[in-house]
């Protein structure tokens, strides 16, 4: 193998065999380097000048560092390097040239290091390749972002809120988001958005996420009309267009913000299905004042907010349980019909499986009242339970009526 080859060896140490011109005496470097100047017999003191502690051997080797001129030897120069290197500290993880330990110098045009060369500048590219992408993904995404955005600024909402926040300037805001990164894919070509790097669609991704989330929660809490909310709402898209650095920080405290915000869409789904029941009013209103505040809501007040809406929501059904355990509830039973809940002459809601008809007669569990029926009727003192199902006659009832209106009957 010819010197300077690609090879296996990171760091050369083959001897050189040539003379100094000077004195004639043997070169003190390694094949393939520069020569160095100093020699081992008559420049003694200067050769064997401690640094790394290894200078003073018979066979010690040097190298001249071409990008500072400092002669070091060899072996303490790669015990050093070996210290200094990522591969052995786990804290260090940049990618950059090795340098010389006298100076700091980067080592660039030293031919004993271009194995270590290039692979930091592989290393550089590989990095490159993840912080910008491909030209084939990034046109692929780019496409896909500027049509979301498009869609997103051509949205119309018919709503309280949005009127509401179109009018204190927060919908103005939106919009001038919107066109702010629609602006970032202009192109020489009006018909073919502008190809973006991975990293400026990455945040673009990310803010059209958020807007999507702010977007769904606007139309969640149509006709809800609340003050706090708007202002709210104004805050974090002003935010947004002043303040928006797409870090991991700030990622995170937006999404928590938007997440306290759709606790109101809860407390205007209650308020809507209830009537005007002062208890339950009055345990809405505590829950809407936890979190109407411009300060953080903490674990403990959501946590606090989520107990006065799961006792409203009792209330509200009047059944003892909340809509999501009613919900859970049918789901699990399903009947594929409404009709098949019952309750008893105090109220106690019970079922009654097959066809939904009363065939047979035993006690409610609760209160110790008879239950159920005979031959599909179901006993006077008990009555079809409406609030669970919504339906207003029995599951059998409903299907002699229409097999009558079938026969004609």
């Amino acid at each position: 193998m010819k010197c300077g080859e690609k090879c296996d060896r990171d760091i050369c140490d083959e001897p050189c065999k040539k003379k100094l011109k000077k004195c004639k005496h043997n070169c003190i470097g390694i094949c393939g380097e520069k020569c160095p100047e100093l020699c081992r017999i008559c420049n003694k003191d200067r050769v064997n000048e401690i640094f790394f502690g290894t200078e003073e051997e018979v066979d010690a080797r040097f190298v001249v560092l071409n990008d500072c001129k400092h002669i070091l030897e060899i072996e303490g120069l790669k015990q050093w390097l070996q210290l200094n290197s990522n591969d052995n500290n786990e804290e260090k993880t940049d990618i950059q040239l090795k340098t010389c330990p006298k100076c700091k110098t980067p080592i660039r045009t030293t031919k004993l290091f271009n194995s270590s060369i290039q692979q930091t500048h592989r290393d550089i590219e590989r990095v490159k390749q993840l912080y910008f992408g491909s030209f084939e993904d990034n046109e692929k995404r780019s496409l896909e972002l500027h049509q979301k955005l498009y869609n997103m600024h051509n949205m119309n909402f018919d709503s309280k809120l949005f009127q509401a926040v179109y009018q204190s300037k927060s919908m103005q805001y939106f919009n001038v988001i919107i066109k702010n990164y629609i602006d970032k894919f202009k192109s020489r070509d009006p018909e073919v958005p502008k190809v973006l790097y991975k990293h400026e669609l990455e945040i673009i991704f990310n803010m059209i996420q958020i807007l999507e989330k702010i977007f769904d929660l606007i139309l969640k809490l149509k006709d809800y009309e609340n003050e706090f909310l708007e202002k709210r709402l104004h805050c974090l898209l002003r935010f947004l267009i002043d303040s928006f650095e797409n870090n991991e920080q700030q990622l995170d405290d937006i999404l928590k913000e938007i997440q306290v915000l759709s606790l109101f869409e809860q407390i205007a789904m209650l308020r809507k299905k209830h009537s005007s029941n002062d208890n339950t009013t009055q345990l809405l209103n505590k829950a809407e004042a936890i979190i109407c505040k411009y300060n953080a809501v903490s674990e403990e007040e959501i946590a606090q907010f989520k107990s006065l809406l799961n006792e409203a929501s009792k209330m509200i059904t009047g059944l003892g349980i909340s809509f999501e355990e009613k919900q859970m509830i049918l789901k699990a039973m399903n009947f594929g019909q409404r009709g098949h809940w019952y309750k008893c002459p105090n109220g106690h809601i019970y079922c009654i499986t097959e066809c939904g008809g009363a065939m047979q007669q035993s006690i409610c569990p609760e209160c110790r009242e008879a239950i159920g029926g005979g031959s599909h009727r179901l006993l006077s003192s008990n009555s079809v339970a409406t609030e669970m199902d919504g339906a207003s006659i029995g599951a059998f009832d409903q299907n002699v009526q229409v097999w009558n209106a079938n026969q004609g009957i």
